[in-house]
């Protein structure tokens, strides 16, 4: 596949909003071709659907992959989509499947096919991202199948602070998994931003104040434990240094790309609800640094770990919609241009000409210094893809 660097002082070619808005839509097709899998519940005969988690893994979905396309096509349902809006329903009802009936959190993996089900473990950043997948549907649906899905998020958003995935253990704030600490995520900036995301466009939607005291206890705790002022980026993860035993205590100085897009949009959204200029600051710090960070234009986008030579799609895409919540706020025109540049980098490294809306994995740098490509097609990667067309078309 060809690639083409836009270049940081050359402005992408001009799309218009019609145009973003067929792309996301021959994205979407793809996936349902290939990725998708539709079944109906025997006890009820409703239809559902689900999404394989890829083209090499077509046995299993994965909830955060499925979630993903929630957000994607329910983002696309509010652009006027009927497609799009008429599946949410389907795909919400198969997400059931993966819900634990006990506490009404997510398990990460399920039959593609519903016959069966992961568990005992739960992930506060799955969580956290079908909560706001269905906060996403709300938006895009009307009368009782809206307030269904505004009750359930409130639902995952209870399952999180209740099920002790947030402790006191280094001061606070979410585990990566209900195993609590015995891998090296330990808590980790990304679950803990996405979770900050989700309870304050709740408080938003329901106007209840518990929520936004969750949210800007969260963004506390993550301002304390893992802001680094010098690099103006988020850390990693706080761990128990020695996580099989549960003992010790190291911060990694690692920095992925999507961690600071989650939370350039949850700084953004802040600053929206609260009129917090140190937030939109901390936001704008934030995306000033993601170029000279993460940004390598022969890959096509922007690395998912700081001087780690490989783009994955589904992480660089994600992006493009923070840096246009960001735009929304600050109307800086440089915020826009670079999620725009983001967009028709990968677009122009990933995408496969010969089955339009198919995009590869990853791209990386071997030893020699060649670029490789994966090309095995991801439900999540194609769903932020889409994503970020349809927040291109329209962004909110």
């Amino acid at each position: 596949m060809a690639a083409r660097d836009p270049g940081a002082g050359e402005a992408p070619a001009l799309v218009t909003p019609a145009e973003y808005v067929a792309r996301a839509r021959v994205v979407r097709a793809w996936t349902l071709r290939h990725l998708a899998h539709d079944g109906r519940a025997p006890s009820t005969g409703l239809p559902w659907r689900s999404f394989r988690r890829s083209t090499a893994e077509p046995d299993y979905s994965d909830t955060w992959y499925d979630a993903s396309q929630l957000l994607a096509d329910a983002r696309l349902a509010r652009l006027g989509d009927p497609a799009a809006g008429g599946g949410l329903a389907l795909q919400v009802r198969h997400l059931e499947h993966h819900r634990a009936p006990a506490d009404g959190g997510y398990y990460g993996r399920g039959g593609v096919a519903a016959d069966w089900c992961a568990g005992p473990d739960q992930y506060a950043d799955d969580n956290a991202l079908v909560g706001l997948a269905l906060l996403a549907a709300a938006d895009a649906a009307h009368g009782p199948a809206a307030a269904a899905y505004l009750q359930r998020a409130a639902s995952v958003a209870a399952f999180l602070t209740q099920s002790g995935l947030w402790d006191d253990t280094f001061g606070g704030g979410f585990w990566w998994n209900s195993r609590r600490g015995d891998t090296i995520e330990g808590k980790p900036s990304q679950s803990n931003g996405l979770a900050a995301l989700l309870f304050l466009r709740l408080h938003a939607a329901t106007g209840a104040a518990h929520w936004r005291v969750w949210a800007e206890r969260t963004l506390a705790w993550l301002d304390a434990h893992l802001w680094d002022g010098d690099r103006r980026l988020y850390r990693y993860c706080v761990r128990y240094a020695v996580p099989s035993e549960r003992r010790g205590r190291v911060v990694e100085e690692r920095y992925f790309n999507y961690d600071q897009g989650i939370l350039i949009e949850c700084l953004a959204e802040h600053a929206v609800q609260r009129g917090d200029a140190v937030a939109l600051g901390r936001a704008q710090a934030i995306a000033g640094t993601l170029e000279e960070a993460f940004w390598d234009g022969e890959l096509g986008g922007f690395v998912l770990e700081a001087g780690v030579p490989q783009v994955f799609l589904v992480y660089s895409a994600w992006l493009t919609p923070a840096l246009l919540r960001l735009a929304a706020v600050d109307p800086a025109p440089r915020w826009s241009a670079l999620a725009r540049r983001n967009a028709a980098a990968l677009h122009a490294r990933l995408h496969d000409p010969t089955q339009p809306g198919a995009y590869a994995h990853r791209a990386w740098r071997t030893p020699e210094g060649q670029v490789a490509i994966d090309p095995t097609r991801h439900t999540a990667a194609q769903a932020w893809m889409q994503h970020a067309w349809a927040a291109l078309a329209a962004p909110c």
